[in-house]
């Protein structure tokens, strides 16, 4: 499993460069189930933010809202149906007593780095007083994180940017201005992973794929 912490310890991180977005783009279909009851504005900004870090990268995020109350038995059969890596299920849940107060998210990988689960705590999130960032982009870029890890697997933490292990000053200032984003190493390995799914799937299923 892997964690995302934050830490204002250092301001000395180099400027993360935007990606430009491919021209082709992948679709990502991410059920979100918002167990902690963030509010609707709050859990919009995020979904807003983190489809707009994928969208640097090429990717399109499909969102599901599952969990709810007036949810059909047709959205929640799809909701039950995690495929990584095409379908990643994100909890947005209070916290995690067994984590340290600084973690604000967990993704859960096999030994061979391959998951489809990942959870971040919308407590610790809520109490961060030192962002810049408006709390729906915190979460958002939360979220993003852990959908990272699920997508680029085991030891996927980088020394830059938004897949370090702890965010410091700056990447919290990037995030405000929208400039941390995933690298462009990163960003081409996501979309690999989910064009070989993708023509792997239609393959089996005897139909000729576009790849993505």
């Amino acid at each position: 499993m892997h964690t995302i912490g934050l830490s204002l310890a250092s301001l000395l991180l180099t400027t993360t460069p935007e990606v430009t977005p491919p021209v082709s783009t992948y679709t990502l279909t991410v059920a979100l189930f918002n167990d902690a009851r963030v509010s609707p504005t709050v859990l919009a900004g995020a979904q807003e933010t983190a489809s707009y870090i994928f969208s640097k990268s090429g990717i399109d995020i499909h969102w599901m809202l599952c969990g709810r109350e007036d949810e059909s038995p047709e959205e929640r059969s799809a909701c039950s149906q995690p495929e990584s890596p095409a379908h990643l299920d994100v909890h947005i849940v209070g916290g995690c007593p067994r984590l340290p107060t600084s973690v604000f998210g967990i993704s859960y990988l096999s030994p061979e780095g391959i998951g489809s689960q990942a959870d971040v705590f919308y407590t610790r999130i809520a109490a961060f007083r030192q962002s810049p960032a408006e709390l729906s982009t915190l979460l958002g870029y939360a979220m993003a994180h852990e959908l990272g890890h699920l997508l680029l697997g085991t030891n996927s933490h980088s020394p830059t940017g938004l897949m370090r292990p702890d965010w410091r000053t700056k990447d919290l200032t990037g995030m405000a201005q929208g400039g941390l984003v995933f690298s462009e190493e990163q960003a081409q390995r996501m979309r690999a992973k989910l064009s070989t799914f993708a023509l792997r799937k239609e393959s089996s299923l005897g139909r000729p794929s576009a790849g993505r």
